[in-house]
């Protein structure tokens, strides 16, 4: 049987111009205009279709090509743009990719429609590598076709197309916050780029860490011998200079020990507490000297240390990660000599990001304070730890920041990375990012 077109319906589609258009032309020609001629069947020439869509006699047909022509060539594509009409007259436009076009891709579902009188109240342009491939209408109720020369007859009605189409705008992401990345070496200072991507802002040398309001620079402090103190000091950038001491050896029983060398490094830092790890060499009056590392975590928002059992709540520990390290450290005796041994429990102590070969992994030490009494009779208190690596999640409460990932993917750079967080409030981000970029800061930079 044929199928009529309706003249009210998609079987005639034109969009609101071209139907403004017909009826000028309508008018002129009914007041003596010969040579004001108009095609009954397809778009004016101003807004014929630039795509490759093929044109189609009957609705059959046009199914027909969209089954074998226009979804597959749609199905090549890498974006679309919704152009979507307002009730003031203007319009507002939307591009989709991923996810989203994979969505409106799935909802357009061929199938014949009986004709009705609707109006075309958006249309989407689905493009290839920014050129487009296939035009589409959109009515309120979701029925829809694709543009063609001549008729563009409907192909179908899909209420969760309509449902994408004219849903409400997603209001845009908020840029994620800068992030101080420190390797060791130099900090960078990173932030959102403008259209996406991440940019470096300033780089200093040296390990600048924040507590969320100022930058906090960490010296590293000679090691010292004996019973003096040995650790890292930490003073505010752009404050009056006075520093803290943040670790120190701890005292011996000069009756059992001879001398102690240690030798302190920050070995993580996870939002405002420094993850420090303490190497003590302790020569003890028995014919043996004990090699402890030690695990202090100090806080820059409260300035004090906190307990060597602490955990930070924004550790972030999978499951199964504490028992992984429990497991390792049951039989670790770094002693050799101990007759009796009380442990604690595993505590995550530090986070760092560890990039290689483009390949980011998360990990995190774990550290046991035990009690010991020796074979000679000495007692004390030392900590083991062992790192569980894991591969870098992208989101939840363990993840690395976002801008973090995004520069070590971008520059290919492998090594050992911490991070903590700049100020927010606009006033004291200019103000820490001064104080950064002086004393030897530059803009840019790798």
């Amino acid at each position: 049987m044929l199928e009529a077109p309706n003249p009210r319906s998609p079987g005639h589609h034109r969009p609101p111009r071209v139907r403004l258009l017909v009826a000028l032309a309508a008018t002129l020609s009914a007041a003596g205009c010969g040579s004001c001629a108009r095609d009954e069947g397809s778009p004016s020439a101003a807004v014929a279709p630039t795509t490759s869509a093929q044109a189609a006699d009957t609705a059959a047909a046009a199914r027909a090509r969209a089954v074998a022509e226009d979804l597959p060539e749609i199905g090549r594509c890498d974006a679309a743009t919704v152009r979507r009409l307002t009730n003031d007259g203007g319009d507002d436009v939307v591009t989709l990719r991923g996810a989203e076009l994979d969505a409106l891709r799935e909802a357009l579902e061929v199938v014949a429609v009986p004709p009705s009188g609707g109006e075309e109240a958006a249309t989407v342009t689905f493009t290839r590598a920014g050129a487009p491939v296939r035009e589409i209408w959109v009515y309120r109720d979701g029925e829809w076709g694709v543009r063609r020369p001549g008729t563009s007859f409907s192909l179908g009605r899909s209420e969760r197309l309509a449902a994408l189409v004219f849903a409400s705008p997603k209001p845009p992401a908020p840029p994620a916050p800068d992030v101080l990345l420190w390797d060791g070496e130099a900090t960078h200072w990173l932030t959102a780029a403008d259209g996406g991507g991440v940019a470096v802002v300033a780089r200093r040398r040296g390990l600048t860490v924040s507590d969320g309001e100022s930058l906090w620079e960490v010296v590293a402090a000679a090691p010292a011998s004996g019973f003096e103190a040995a650790g890292l000091t930490a003073r505010p950038l752009g404050g009056d200079g006075a520093a803290a001491v943040i670790v120190a050896t701890r005292a011996f029983d000069p009756a059992v020990v001879l001398g102690v060398d240690a030798a302190v490094s920050v070995r993580g830092v996870l939002g405002t507490r420094l993850h420090v790890t303490r190497d003590v060499n302790v020569e003890n009056r028995f014919p043996h000297a004990a090699r402890l590392a030690e695990h202090v975590v100090w806080d820059l928002a409260t300035h004090g240390v906190v307990a060597t059992d602490a955990e930070p709540a924004m550790c972030g520990a999978g499951p199964g990660e504490r028992d992984e390290a429990a497991a390792a450290l049951a039989t670790d005796d770094p002693l050799g000599r101990a007759a009796a041994t009380i442990a604690g429990e595993a505590r995550c102590v530090e986070v760092t990001l560890r990039a290689a070969g483009g390949e980011p992994r998360v990990e995190r030490r774990f550290a046991i304070a035990s009690d010991y009494v020796d074979q000679d009779g000495v007692w004390g208190t030392y900590t083991r730890s062992t790192v569980v690596s894991r591969p870098a999640p992208t989101r939840g409460p363990g993840a690395p920041p976002a801008l973090a990932l995004a520069y070590l993917a971008a520059t290919g750079r492998d090594g050992r990375f911490g991070w903590t967080y700049p100020p927010t409030d606009p006033t004291a981000r200019a103000r820490a990012l001064a104080a950064f970029e002086a004393g030897g800061g530059a803009r840019g930079g790798r």
